[in-house]
This record gives structure tokens, sequence and C-alpha cells, in this order.
């Protein structure tokens, strides 16, 4: 099976799909992987080579989460410019595989190449997403809304979002789509029909009730890390108490010194350590107390942190309840705070506290209501729950069922 794999975003988006095309080289087929230039590594370090396609992310990653942090509409514009911007560089990505692939997969529901390519050569194509939300329901809104609303409005904003998005790349999209000789989409992006994946265990956010035939369930795309924790990590945990980590990814901030201000004083306040990683916000104030430190192995790490403190990314959220520790979210925008609210209400994180209230206060009284959950309970439950299931197992024996002939 020769499989096309283009996902759009940040890291979280990246890596799941990432170690997916690396248990499928394992399982005997070929991949070409598709990648914005700046995230080449992240595929490198699951043992997947990456071709490197379109732009650079980071600088408008940066632009969509300083505009969007906090603010939904405003996140939720700010992404569809984006994608207004980068449909031709997706469309010319995929070109050269167009004629050899069997199979396209890209990231839900942003990846609109990879239905246009999929329909051009009469295969099968999927689209792989983090979060239950993805998927349009009566039952929830979209993943920028925090909590299910009345079923009639959560419709009702599904039918906006899909609105709002065809005003903004529908003629863009429809363009390429005529390059290819294919007509729009029947029915505007609220018609699309491709399969749609939802990498992430249902005991964390499961699929609502009126999900569509052609969507599945599968648990989170994740390998096991590789690389072992740095060495001033591992003297760094020797050398005191359990740590807490604090780290919000790809999130940008407006203002890292006072964030890494926030985060010093709260850390006085509960005279707990820490291990922080700068991330795309640039957090700093290293001490005796405090462990600067870049990318480090997630799922090698958590497990021995006192208290996780996130944005609440799919994936982190993911990893951190797999690792068993008590979390505090600190969500910025898009998915993120219903991921805070899902945590919370599933007893694995303290109170969230949304990124423009983020304060010392605030933080200190997480860390410590979080520190006083511990690790058994629902955190107990909920990690043997993760560990049990293989979601990359699952997804390569769903792409080997959507191309039979060459299995």
């Amino acid at each position: 099976m020769k499989v096309v794999l283009a996902p759009i975003g940040t890291e979280g988006d990246v890596r799941p799909l990432a170690s997916l095309a690396r248990s499928l080289q394992d399982a005997g087929h070929e991949t070409r992987f598709l990648v914005s230039p700046d995230l080449v590594e992240i595929c490198t370090s699951v043992g997947v080579s990456a071709i490197p396609a379109g732009r650079p992310l980071k600088p408008e990653m940066e632009r969509i989460n300083k505009e969007g942090n906090g603010k939904p509409i405003q996140a939720l514009k700010a992404m569809a410019l984006a994608l207004r911007n980068g449909i031709s560089d997706e469309f010319d990505a995929h070109a050269p595989y167009g004629d050899w692939a069997d199979l396209f997969v890209g990231s839900a529901p942003f990846q609109f190449a990879t239905a246009a390519f999929a329909e051009r050569r009469g295969v099968g194509g999927l689209l792989v997403g983090h979060v239950g939300s993805i998927v349009p329901s009566r039952f929830q809104p979209p993943p920028n809304v925090p909590r299910p609303l009345p079923r009639p409005f959560n419709s009702l904003i599904w039918r906006a979002s899909f609105a709002l998005m065809e005003l903004a790349i529908g003629k863009r999209l429809a363009s390429e789509r005529a390059k290819l000789g294919l007509g729009r989409m029947v029915g505007g992006l609220r018609g699309q029909k491709l399969p749609i994946l939802v990498a992430m265990d249902p005991g964390l956010w499961p699929m609502p009730a009126d999900a569509p035939p052609h969507a599945h369930q599968c648990g989170y795309l994740r390998r096991p890390d590789e690389e072992e924790l740095p060495r001033e990590v591992e003297a760094f945990l020797a050398n005191g108490d359990a740590p807490i980590y604090l780290g919000f990814g790809s999130m940008a901030s407006e203002d890292s010194a006072r964030t890494s201000r926030i985060v010093s004083e709260a850390l006085q306040t509960t005279g707990m350590r820490a291990i922080v990683s700068q991330g795309w916000s640039t957090i700093a104030g290293a001490s005796e107390q405090v462990l600067v430190c870049g990318h480090l192995p997630h799922t090698k790490l958590f497990p021995r942190m006192s208290v996780i403190v996130h944005h609440g990314g799919a994936g982190t959220s993911w990893t951190a309840s797999r690792s068993g520790t008590p979390q505090v979210v600190v969500p910025h925008m898009m998915d993120q705070p219903g991921w805070a609210s899902r945590l919370r209400a599933l007893g694995l994180a303290a109170k969230p506290i949304p990124c423009q209230k983020l304060s010392a206060n605030l933080l200190a009284d997480g860390l410590m209501e979080a520190k006083a959950m511990g690790r058994g309970g629902a955190r107990e439950t909920m990690r043997k729950t993760l560990e049990e299931r293989d979601g990359l197992a699952e997804a390569v024996a769903l792409l080997e069922s959507m191309a039979p002939s060459t299995r």
C-alpha cells in the first residue's frame, strides 16, 4: 500500500500522523509524509523521512495564537485566513504524488487537498483528528466552543462555522479543485463525506451518538518516546521532591516576560520545584528550583512529575492522562477550552485557568489543588484504561481495510 500523509498544524497534529507513518512502514507499506519545513525534525524523531512542503508554519501559527488566545471568534477568523492562504501550497505539495498513492491521509477538518486528490484518483482518503468534537453533531458544538449547548444551538453553530469557512476559502478551494478537473464539493464543506478517524480514546473524548457511518474512532496515535531524558533533567529529578512540569507547547505568548513572572511567583508561593518547557512562549526563569528546557520526551517525563501544567492540546492531554499525574490546564484557543472542561469533569485536572486570566494566585491555587488530588482514584483508573489501547494498530488495520487490493 502506498500512502500519502499530509498533516496541517503544529506538533500536536504532526506527531500523531508521523507515528502512524512509522507504523505503516513497519507493517511493510510505503509512505510519503508532507509537512511544513519547520516541523521536519518532529518526523525524524520517530524515524520518518519527511518531505518539506509549503511555507514555514511557525510564523503563521504565532500570529493565530496571539490573535486568538481566549477569543474563539478571532481564532476562527485567523485560522480561516491562514487556510485560505495555504490551500494552494497544500495542493502543490500533493501534486507530485497524486498518481502514486493508493490512499491519502490528512488532518481533519482542514486538509482539503486530501479529499480532492483521493476523489481525482478514485482511491480511498481519510481525515484524522484528535478530539471527538470534530464530528458535526447536534449533541456538541465545534472544537472551538468549550461546552455543549442546547441541541438547536449546537446545530446552529455548526452551520454558522461551515458558512464562515465557505465564505473564507470556498472560491480558492473551487479554483484548486478545478485545476484537477473536479467541480465544487457537493453541499460545500458541509457535504464532505470523506471518512473521518477520531484518533482519541473514547474514555477521554468519545464521538457523539449521532456520528455518521463514515466516522470511526481508535486510540490516540503515539509511539513510546525513544529518546532518553537529558542528563541535566535526570540530575534535577534526583535532587529533590518530584517537581511540576509547566509548558504551553506551540502556544505563543503575547507577553512572555509576564508569563515567566507569573510562573516564578506561583512557584515561590507553593514552594514547588519545576521543569519548565519554553515552547513557543519562551518562558524563562531558571534557578536552583526551576530547570528551563526545550523539547522533552513527555511519555518518559510526565509519570515522574507531581503536577502537569499545560495548554490543553489533544496530544498533551492524552499523554498527561496516561501518566496518571494530576493536571492544571491553561487553555488558549480552539479545542483547548473543551479539553480543560472535560479533564476537569473526569477528575483528572484541577479547575482550569483560561490563559487571559492567568495570574500567580490562580496558578498557585491550581497547583495546590492538583497536588492534593494525588495519583490515585480517577487518575489511576484512566491511566490503566489508556495503557490498554493500541491506537496505532487500530489505525493501520483501518487503512489496510480501505485498500484491500494492496494489502
